[in-house]
């Protein structure tokens, strides 16, 4: 009786298992999915590239002995840098339509309604904090701001529309100067510091690593850039002298 009884334990035991060891594999898999789109979401919508132009901003900032907060320059730069993700992202899309298979290039084309959301709550978010900055860190955005649009805009060229991206060896210089630009240069101006020698050291500085954490991406890109005809650092060098360099 006593192994009777335990093979029926066992019996009525097995299925139940079965159930929990399911149930717990189908918890797993839903929240593994919502992390992916939690992800998808912080980096697709570019929310957390417009996340690191604000914390370099605040770097700027600490940096020069000030406090920060989230302000007219702060607003500034984390609107203007959403919008030109933004765009970039769109028009990006019909330069790979080969590519749309791609994970990234999946998921932008996914969600592309989302990010045109986006753009224009940066667009309205740049337009009000724009007139809550001195005048000028307004005259001086107008540079970035043109060199920015044209990096993401096809205004080059005759027949074939280019953007600067798609001009030879350019492209990682370009971010590297913006960036350093925008959360250098931008912050001091609207402190008055504009004329302080350790200015151009840290202006220097956050160009090299700008220009540093943008060659993997174009290594990444060594395809998209080849398809489009786009010359890049590692198109020369190769990925593994890109990497050494």
């Amino acid at each position: 009786m006593l192994g009777v009884g335990v093979r029926l334990c066992v019996f009525h035991v097995k299925p139940h298992t079965h159930t929990r060891s399911h149930t717990l594999s189908h918890s797993h898999t839903q929240s593994q999915c919502i992390i992916k789109k939690l992800v998808d979401f912080l980096f697709y919508s570019n929310l957390f590239i417009a996340l690191c132009a604000l914390a370099m901003t605040w770097q700027t900032l600490i940096l020069l002995g000030h406090s920060f907060a989230f302000d007219g320059i702060s607003a500034l730069v984390f609107s203007c840098t959403l919008v030109i993700y933004a765009l970039h992202r769109i028009v990006g899309l019909s330069k790979v339509d080969e590519f749309l298979d791609v994970e990234r290039f999946r998921v932008i084309n996914e969600y592309k309604s989302h990010i045109w959301i986006y753009a224009i709550l940066g667009v309205i978010g740049g337009g009000v904090s724009f007139f809550f900055v001195s005048t000028a860190v307004q005259v001086a955005l107008v540079i970035p701001g043109l060199i920015s649009l044209a990096y993401v805009l096809p205004v080059l060229g005759g027949r074939r529309k280019l953007r600067l991206r798609d001009v030879h060896f350019i492209k990682i210089f370009l971010i590297a100067i913006v960036w350093g630009y925008v959360t250098v240069v931008l912050p001091a101006l609207e402190l008055g510091l504009w004329s302080d020698s350790s200015i151009v050291l840290m202006l220097v500085e956050r160009m090299l690593f700008i220009f540093a954490i943008t060659l993997p991406f174009d290594i990444r890109d060594l395809k998209v850039d080849s398809h489009n005809d786009v010359r890049t650092i590692p198109a020369i060098l190769g990925s593994k002298k890109t990497i050494a360099l």
